[in-house]
């Protein structure tokens, strides 16, 4: 598995949207944190790089660094890159545990999709299935976290297999057709916690969250729920971490939801909330967010910049102020014409280009 921070974000340009699922041994963002893709974190150490080494691949045209990597048994420690310049580093995390590998391997991945995603504010990774969701401490296996984050000299390796944590999948709340998707997954990390609590999301709906991970081995029944109202052809598409203890779902038809985990009576409890704005001729508040009908089939990006979450659908940017204690809608601004005259001029005026727009990211 790797990890490849994103620039910081500010929704100025498009790029490229990231797959929801993979093939095998290709991580995929199915919970995304907006406020990891704000900064850009070094590489990470391989698990196995006590039997690697580095060396400088062929030059090549970009302003960006490749290295390759060669075996060599009498290297430790070496950080090994597959790709790196100035503004983002991809590097090994480390091979899969022996329970995950074999749940990868097994996964006929045409029929059951497999997702992965390595939360670095944590040092947890993730990998589900629609039956469910193995995380385990990545960092904690390769080397001390400080060192896989910062490259502190002095660092040590450990032979032992890391403890997995297996979570059952939320049951769907009525039948979906075709292949179902691996479930949606994300972690909450609390300064009062040693350890982060997991969030999972059915695609009808269905919210678990356990406030510790331990509890996978300990009581892995003792979970809350909660359900969201979605709409029978609607299905919840993304988890999205805005902030501390605020998450933003997105569904497949462009509704919103505001996710917060809050401390009741000495416990962390889920909180959901639909986000709404102003809407029909007497502005009272409506859950249908994009008025257009390009807008209303998924919201393709969640970000924060500067205090304020901003939502990209098919051809429209929001800007919202979303927090513990509400939200409010600001503006929306029509980019696809926009971007299209900047980027194309007069050809643009023609109707023989067609343009997505995928992802927001930062300058």
């Amino acid at each position: 598995m790797f990890n490849s921070p994103a620039p910081r974000a500010t929704p100025r340009r498009t790029a490229l949207r990231p797959r929801e699922t993979m093939s095998r041994g290709t991580p995929s963002i199915y919970s995304e944190r907006a406020s990891e893709r704000d900064r850009v974190e070094p590489g990470t150490p391989s698990a196995r790089s006590s039997r690697l080494a580095v060396s400088r691949a062929s030059p090549t045209s970009t302003a960006g660094e490749t290295i390759r990597t060669v075996r060599a048994d009498d290297q430790v420690g070496e950080k090994v890159y597959w790709a790196r310049n100035e503004r983002v580093a991809i590097s090994s995390a480390g091979q899969l545990p022996r329970e995950v590998q074999a749940l990868v391997k097994d996964s006929d991945l045409t029929t059951q999709p497999v997702s992965g995603h390595l939360d670095l504010e944590s040092g947890f990774a993730l990998v589900t299935t629609s039956d469910g969701c193995v995380a385990w401490n990545f960092v904690k296996v390769g080397v001390e976290l400080g060192e896989m984050w910062m490259g502190v000299n002095g660092t040590q390796r450990t032979q032992s297999s890391p403890t997995c944590y297996p979570f059952p999948a939320p049951p769907p709340s009525r039948p979906q057709s075709g292949v179902p998707p691996p479930i949606l997954a994300a972690l909450y990390v609390s300064s009062n916690n040693s350890e982060p609590g997991v969030i999972l999301l059915s695609p009808t709906g269905e919210l678990r969250f356990w406030d510790s991970m331990s509890l996978a081995l300990a009581n892995v029944e003792r979970y809350q729920v909660v359900q969201l109202e979605l709409g029978s052809d609607d299905y919840a598409e993304r988890i999205w971490h805005v902030e501390g203890n605020v998450f933003v779902i997105t569904t497949t038809t462009s509704l919103a939801f505001r996710l917060t985990i809050v401390s009741q009576g000495g416990r962390l409890v889920p909180s959901v909330a639909p986000l709404t704005r102003p809407g029909g001729i007497f502005g009272r508040a409506s859950t249908i967010l994009f008025s257009a009908g390009e807008d209303r089939e998924g919201i393709t990006a969640v970000t924060m910049e500067g205090g304020n979450v901003y939502m990209l659908a098919g051809r429209t940017v929001q800007k919202w102020v979303i927090g513990p204690d509400g939200h409010k809608f600001i503006q929306d601004t029509e980019l696809y014409d926009a971007v299209g005259s900047a980027l194309f001029e007069d050809r643009w005026s023609s109707g023989n280009i067609t343009l997505e727009l995928r992802d927001l990211v930062g300058l």
